[in-house]
């Protein structure tokens, strides 16, 4: 049986997107995969959502993940 899967989009993909994104990640323990995207993708992630997801640990290294993906 296959994994359900979430597909987030907003304009950038670049913040509320990898937010949402994150928070699934983290709270489905991998039993969800999870996408996001933008109808026109900024070249990284809002500096807002990188500092929101320090205050919440348990997330921050999912946002770190998928900011790394946007310089690869």
């Amino acid at each position: 049986m296959s994994k359900p899967s979430v597909l987030f989009v907003c304009v950038h993909n670049a913040g509320r997107s990898q937010m949402a994104a994150a928070f699934l990640t983290h709270l489905s323990k991998g039993e969800v995969e999870v996408r996001s995207a933008g109808s026109a993708p900024a070249d990284s992630i809002n500096p807002a959502v990188v500092e929101a997801a320090v205050e919440r640990p348990e997330y921050a290294h999912v946002v770190v993940d998928r900011a790394a993906r946007f310089h690869r």
